[in-house]
């Protein structure tokens, strides 16, 4: 074991690539390995015996994945741009990243903390993974046979692999996705948080709906509620019944944090509070 501050982290190996071609190439060779960007999972995950790999490959340095660019109008955000930097730079296009800012543990973890880790996290504790699911988002790995794109929604139930790399995430800029987060104590550490991105002339013309703990600690879009909205128009009728369709849609994890019937309860709120600001 060696001694990092008041950590006892143990002895890992890290090899660090300069280029995604490296990182591949590092990847292929051992399957074993993690990838390591900001660090802000790993570090914890590493003190407190939740992982036992002890191989990484360091790909911080690849500067192509740390830009922020726009595509067909759509954002095409860098696995390794910073929360913080993904707030600012888009947080006056979309509210929800506006709140996501505001709600946020600490500056320090939002600066090194990446998009691409969130992702990769793929668990209720990650905000950002509703927000992104709302948006449609759509994921860019690389791999030595070349690029391929999933949808967010359908990488959540996928089964993970440790030969590709996650690239960037494109979404749509929505200025109606909102988000709201039940969080606890002062370190902020979600209870549960909802993200809706909904488009409405005289009705509902589309509906996106996410909750943190769809099933257990995993995020995922709430599909019957979206199916629900759309077409309707968002009066007060119909908010009551969507919330309601919600905390029976969703099946939340209970942890010594808090009980899955409190995280159902805490959600329908949340999500009437997001039905009632998209109303106006």
């Amino acid at each position: 074991m060696m001694e990092l501050g008041y950590l006892r982290l143990p002895r890992i190996q890290v090899h660090v690539a300069k280029t995604v071609e490296e990182a591949l190439k590092l990847l292929e060779q051992d399957g074993e390995q993690g990838i390591l960007a900001g660090g802000t999972y790993t570090v914890s995950a590493l003190a407190e015996g939740k992982t036992k790999l002890r191989k990484f490959v360091d790909i911080s340095r690849i500067r192509e994945l740390a830009k922020l660019r726009e595509e067909n109008g759509k954002a095409v955000v860098g696995a390794l741009v910073t929360h913080a930097e993904l707030s600012k730079l888009l947080g006056h296009r979309i509210p929800a990243l506006k709140t996501f800012w505001k709600t946020y543990s600490a500056p320090t973890v939002a600066n090194l903390a990446t998009v691409g880790g969130s992702v990769m996290l793929r668990k209720s504790s990650e905000d950002l993974i509703s927000i992104l699911l709302v948006l449609d988002a759509e994921l860019r790995f690389q791999t030595s046979d070349g690029e391929s794109r999933v949808k967010l929604c359908d990488f959540m139930v996928e089964k993970a692999s440790s030969k590709k790399l996650l690239t960037a995430v494109s979404f749509e800029q929505s200025g109606s996705c909102y988000f709201e987060k039940l969080w606890l104590g002062v370190s902020r550490i979600p209870i549960v948080s909802v993200a809706l991105n909904v488009r409405v002339e005289q009705r509902v013309e589309l509906a996106r709906v996410a909750v943190s703990h769809k099933d257990g600690n995993i995020p995922n879009r709430v599909y019957a509620v979206e199916r629900f909205l759309e077409g309707r128009v968002l009066d007060d009728s119909t908010v009551e019944k969507a919330v309601h369709q919600l905390s029976q849609s969703i099946n939340p994890l209970s942890d010594i944090i808090a009980p899955a019937w409190y995280r159902r309860e805490a959600a329908a709120v949340l999500f009437k509070r997001l039905l009632k600001q998209a109303a106006g």
